[in-house]
């Protein structure tokens, strides 16, 4: 905390070069963002399946359950994945960024490109494995490209999510209260 006198960034210079609750922010949304866009891509496939089996109701059935289960739990772990390095990242420089504006867009931008940075990279190992012709190689990274696509909804979601509960860390950590009443009517949820 800083003292009477002392100007608010006094309180970020003691507060060390790596904020855990930082790390902890990204890795969270980055599982619950995950998880629920793979339920969300589990029900949709599940209806699109129904709808083309022929199997009655114990396939639909089966379909409806086993899908955004599965899309939950691999949903969660590659959102943990993606969120994890922006998580890590945003643990180093949001201690050193001054400024509730410079600490929201840095938070958001930092989280949204770190996730979509770690799904392009896992898109071309996958999609590029055993691939040693170059020609054949590129047309596959454009392809991870394309798969990397699909995941900018969730990134920019995970990335205002994260810093959104960041604005709350760093007043937290600037010795306002935290979600006082002042603090909640100023912020948008």
């Amino acid at each position: 905390m800083a003292e009477v006198g002392e100007p608010a960034d006094a309180a970020w210079a003691t507060a060390g070069w790596f904020g855990w609750r930082y790390a902890a922010c990204g890795l969270g949304w980055g599982v619950v963002v995950g998880g629920a866009t793979g339920v969300l891509v589990g029900v949709v496939l599940a209806m699109v399946l129904a709808w083309e089996s022929t199997g009655g109701l114990t396939a639909w059935i089966g379909l409806a359950v086993s899908l955004p289960l599965m899309g939950l739990v691999y949903g969660a772990a590659l959102g943990g994945v993606a969120g994890g390095p922006g998580g890590l990242v945003n643990a180093v420089v949001q201690p050193r960024v001054r400024g509730e504006r410079a600490g929201w867009w840095s938070s958001w931008l930092i989280s949204a490109a770190a996730a979509l940075g770690t799904v392009l990279a896992l898109a071309v190992w996958q999609v590029g494995r055993g691939v040693v012709d170059p020609p054949e190689g590129m047309s596959r990274v454009a392809e991870a490209g394309g798969i990397t696509l699909w995941a900018v909804p969730s990134a920019v979601v995970g990335g205002w999510l994260v810093a959104r509960t960041n604005r709350g860390l760093r007043r937290r950590g600037q010795g306002e209260a935290w979600l006082s009443p002042a603090a909640s009517r100023t912020t948008v949820f």
